[in-house]
């Protein structure tokens, strides 16, 4: 790496860590139904404000992980998730911009995608819950990142569904407006989650007589098929769906519990398809089916194709 990449991969570590200070407001106080804005980090027991400790990662350890006007103890889960975001958003331009030669732009709505990806897996997993003004921002920010920079979706510009005349005279006029036709892959790609997860709750609804997944999955992978389009949201099903069934069974093994958020394992696909998925793809379809020509998963104009 350059001296400019080292630069910017801490400074996206930095910027990271501060991220994830406000994803642990939306974490706790989303499913609560409480404002995001007032009042200001406190301690949950006293009301307390945090004030000048409240520094990302280290302002835990700097307070021994309590309160230090009651003696409450915090969770771990503070450091961890500031942490996560920081590792998160350094190896997205590291893995994205340094290594793949990726827009920076592209680099910014994926990282987006997943610090909406770190809110949605930590409330699914304690509250059993996806929230729905989470899912209502992340599709306002996928639609308005096609609009801004359309390269995300650059598999589908100038691909539109009708035919005829009056078809291909649409289609000609939306090619023209960049921005549009980013907003229309990006809706497809909505539709796309929507229907999936729909038709995979009605079989597993028939075939176990018991509802198979929620709503709120749903609208998960209707917000990542808004920012990745729909030919991605095959694939972060797939991979979710096989994270998900290994780790389901040894929680099966271990605690008998047959129910388990798909958020987190939806997340994961999500990542691992942002930043491996071509090259799975590549991997699967010459190498395992022999096939001469494997198609794209994110957008062709990333300079992610390898």
């Amino acid at each position: 790496m350059t001296t400019a990449d080292v630069f910017w991969v801490v400074t996206s570590f930095l910027f990271g860590s501060v991220f994830g200070s406000f994803l642990n407001v939306c974490i706790y106080r989303l499913p609560k139904g409480e404002s995001l804005f007032w009042p200001p980090s406190h301690c949950p027991k006293c009301f307390q404000p945090v004030g000048r400790w409240n520094i990302p990662i280290v302002g835990y350890f700097l307070v021994g992980g309590r309160c230090r006007q009651c003696g409450e103890k915090f969770s771990i889960q503070y450091p961890l998730v500031e942490l996560l975001t920081a590792v998160i958003a350094s190896f997205f331009y590291y893995r994205l911009v340094v290594e793949l030669g990726a827009p920076v732009p592209l680099c910014l709505a994926y990282t987006a995608l997943a610090m909406i990806l770190v809110v949605a897996s930590f409330v699914d997993l304690a509250w059993k819950i996806i929230p729905q003004g989470l899912m209502v921002v992340g599709g306002v920010m996928a639609l308005v990142a096609s609009a801004a920079y359309p390269g995300i979706h650059a598999l589908y510009i100038g691909y539109h569904p009708g035919g005829g005349v009056w078809g291909e005279a649409v289609s000609r006029w939306v090619a023209k407006v960049p921005p549009i036709d980013g907003i229309l892959a990006s809706i497809g790609g909505m539709v796309a989650g929507v229907i999936l997860i729909l038709a995979v709750r009605f079989v597993g609804t028939k075939v176990f007589r018991r509802e198979a997944m929620g709503l709120g999955d749903a609208k998960l992978l209707a917000v990542i098929g808004g920012f990745l389009g729909w030919r991605a949201v095959p694939m972060v099903f797939l991979v979710a769906s096989c994270v998900g069934a290994v780790v389901g069974i040894v929680s099966y093994f271990k605690t008998r519990d047959r129910e388990i958020p798909l958020g987190p394992f939806l997340s994961v696909g999500t990542v691992v398809v942002m930043l491996w998925g071509n090259a799975i793809m590549n991997w699967w379809v010459l190498g395992v089916m022999g096939l001469s020509h494997a198609p794209t998963i994110v957008s062709a104009g990333s300079g992610l194709i390898r």
